[in-house]
């Protein structure tokens, strides 16, 4: 790639986290005792670095009290739509456990309120990168990136997260959650808050694209709101392989701003000049287009050529429209029919939020501020990874003799269960046990189209109860 960076192209440092080993072996048996033991290691790491996420280092913690550091962590991933005082009973009161004196609801205010939300990132992270990534597409670990906001308990004194309405309307708290998800493995690999008013997508998907560790080995895929020639070019610095849905040639995106005369089903390479100099020069010759400098980072004055190369698929769907798509796959291994497959796989980033939001119950929060919103939220992107890899590489489902459809584990059914072995309630082969009730069918020609319009408030439907 061609062209001076500019000083304004984003550059973030990466975390200080374990290295993900795509050497682990392929053949090792993930149980559910693997997954556990490895979220107790992490919770083990976050125990011996604890002054990292204090507010007060030279006091927090340091005492010791009735709810200490490690009981407070689990307590907090075991966190569902109850009320706090039901939460804390039912944690202290297992069957199996022998009743202690169980802390009141103040002093687990005081002793969460200790602990800085940032804790838990490193907690979300330090678990998902200590799990081997098993499945892959054609040796390639599937991102997806996506956004989806998240209403919050009303609080004026919020006022990052405070969305102002008309004057006649009650404002209200709204934060707008950005992540990674691994599609195969069915895990939320980094995550970025913004406030509902504020909120970055592109920004936030540099970011995190920035923090991985081995982009050589994964294929970002995201929708069309990530398009663009500044977040192409960003891509393509990185070195990630990327599938960017972009507007159609009659819209306004890169396919319309390159003037194609092409119609139909086409998969071309396209290699451009981006200026923004205004000369006839330019705007007569095919071989550049012109760009904003406010929105291209790679170009600082007019006297500024940026060269860009990727290739450009436009697919035929089912319905009868079309779709663009940007990307540096190689052809040879990812023709048009593969990657229309490819992209059709983001949408598990969809469902992935739905789960987050109603079966782990992240819209269920137990505390106003912002700290302790912001620490549930990565307690429940903890709580997904650690029930969906389980459910994942269980393998507790056989496919009986004249069944029409294979089975895999009903997720929402199996949060629950897999709190409860977290909290040691059950054992590993209780767990199992009801992983194999009520498993969902996999159809994979399946097509629903998604409605055109809002649905109206009512009761919540049975699909979306907590667990």
């Amino acid at each position: 790639m061609g062209g001076t960076r500019s000083k304004k192209a984003l550059v973030v440092r990466n975390v200080a986290l374990p290295q993900i080993n795509y050497k682990e072996m392929r053949t090792m048996n993930i149980t559910p005792k693997l997954t556990r033991d490895k979220l107790e290691t992490a919770i083990a790491k976050f125990q011996e670095i604890s002054w990292l996420f204090s507010k007060d280092p030279s006091s927090d913690f340091t005492r010791d009290r009735k709810l200490p550091l490690g009981s407070l962590l689990r307590l907090l991933l075991k966190f569902s739509g109850k009320s706090l005082q039901s939460e804390i009973s039912a944690y202290y009161l297992s069957p199996k456990k022998t009743p202690p004196r169980i802390p009141t609801k103040s002093a687990f205010i005081q002793q969460r309120q200790k602990i800085l939300w940032e804790g838990f990132y490193y907690l979300l992270r330090s678990f998902t990168d200590s799990l081997p990534f098993l499945k892959l597409f054609n040796g390639y670990r599937l991102l997806a990136c996506d956004g989806s906001t998240v209403p919050l308990p009303h609080n004026e004194n919020e006022a990052k997260y405070l969305v102002v309405t008309k004057e006649d309307r009650k404002s209200y708290n709204q934060m707008h959650i950005n992540t990674l998800y691994d599609i195969m493995n069915r895990l939320y690999v980094d995550c970025i808050i913004d406030p509902g008013m504020h909120m970055n997508e592109r920004a936030a998907m540099l970011k995190m694209v920035h923090r991985l560790d081995n982009v050589s080995k994964d294929i970002l895929l995201a929708d069309r709101g990530y398009n663009g020639f500044n977040d192409t070019a960003h891509l393509l610095e990185s070195g990630i392989k990327f599938v960017l849905r972009e507007k159609d040639l009659d819209t306004n995106g890169i396919p319309h701003a390159l003037k194609l005369p092409f119609d139909g089903e086409f998969d071309i390479d396209v290699d451009k000049k981006l200026t923004c100099n205004r000369s006839r020069k330019y705007a007569n010759d095919d071989s550049y287009v012109r760009v904003n400098p406010d929105r291209f980072d790679f170009i600082n004055d007019p006297t500024d050529i940026y060269r860009i190369q990727f290739r450009l698929v436009r697919i035929k769907l089912n319905n009868g429209s079309y779709e663009c798509l940007v990307t540096n796959l190689p052809r040879d291994q990812f023709p048009p029919e593969k990657m229309k497959k490819l992209y059709h796989l983001r949408w598990g980033i969809e469902n992935a939020y739905r789960d987050l939001k109603y079966p782990v119950d992240l819209l269920h929060f137990h505390g106003k501020s912002a700290q302790a919103v912001l620490q549930e939220l990565f307690c429940s992107l903890i709580m997904f990874n650690f029930s969906a890899y389980i459910c994942v590489h269980a393998d507790v489902l056989h496919r009986a003799k004249g069944t029409k459809y294979r089975y895999k584990v009903n997720f929402a059914n199996a949060v629950g269960p897999c709190r409860s072995y977290l909290h040691g309630s059950i054992d590993e082969s209780e767990l199992l046990d009801r992983l194999r009730l009520a498993p969902s069918p996999i159809r994979p020609d399946r097509y629903v189209p998604r409605p055109s319009h809002l649905k109206t408030q009512r009761s919540r439907e049975f699909n979306y109860r907590a667990s």
